[in-house]
């Protein structure tokens, strides 16, 4: 499964950060992980298309099979509120999945934002260490967090927790609380067009769904964005 978190927080740094309502397209490069441990180094790239005043498209996918669309809204509520709603489709090799997320944005300052919203993916996969038959679970989430610019540089932290609601297709699935504590901190520099970024993402997972779950990491992401 994809680490759901390199998507949407990408997403967020477009629609609701230094880049918004723009046109982008941005290159990511893992440079440390458990992955890279046994050599392996996912490489990301996507774009952000601007659609109209409020809306836009997401389009990403990597060097390790995923791909994934999706769609943008926001909607002002106040001189200082605003709402994104956001869903998205994604496939990889063994499995595929579907995100929805509602964010409420709190401007604070010109230069600082609060945000915090709730998500909902839906996931399968067509092997599992408990069977050979498909999975699939879904996975609500709940998030929070902060952007700040100063000046050219900005900073943006994201909290998420998320809970598996149900597993199917699992026949001997112990009893076990499947629920992840995740971390993100993006911080870069905007020079004209171009935003090179630095992303750390740290999480810990309490249980193990299918194979390819892992308990825990702590990834280090180097990207590069261009504004059009």
């Amino acid at each position: 499964m994809k680490l759901k978190t390199l998507t949407v927080a990408t997403a967020a740094l477009f629609t609701t950060g230094a880049m918004a309502a723009s046109t982008s397209v941005y290159l990511e490069q893992q440079v440390d992980s458990n992955a890279t441990k046994d050599s392996v180094y996912a490489t990301e790239v996507g774009a952000n298309i601007n659609t109209s005043e409020n809306g836009n498209v997401f389009i990403g996918m990597d060097d390790q099979g995923w791909l994934a669309a999706g769609y943008g809204h926001d909607f002002s509520l106040s001189d200082q509120w605003d709402m994104n709603l956001y869903g998205e489709v994604g496939k990889w090799d063994d499995g595929e999945e579907a995100l929805a997320e509602a964010t409420f944005i709190y401007q604070a300052h010109s230069n600082f934002n609060l945000f915090g919203g709730l998500g909902y993916n839906y996931a399968s996969n067509t092997e599992s260490q408990y069977s050979d038959i498909s999975t699939s679970y879904g996975t609500g989430s709940v998030f929070a967090g902060t952007q700040m610019n100063f000046g050219q540089v900005f900073l943006d932290y994201k909290y998420t927790y998320e809970q598996v609601d149900g597993v199917t297709g699992v026949s001997s699935l112990p009893s076990e609380d499947f629920s992840t504590h995740e971390h993100e901190v993006i911080m870069g520099m905007t020079f004209d067009e171009w935003t090179p970024y630095v992303k750390y993402t740290y999480f810990d997972s309490n249980g193990v769904i299918d194979s390819s779950s892992i308990q825990s990491d702590s990834i280090w992401t180097l990207g590069i964005a261009y504004q059009f």
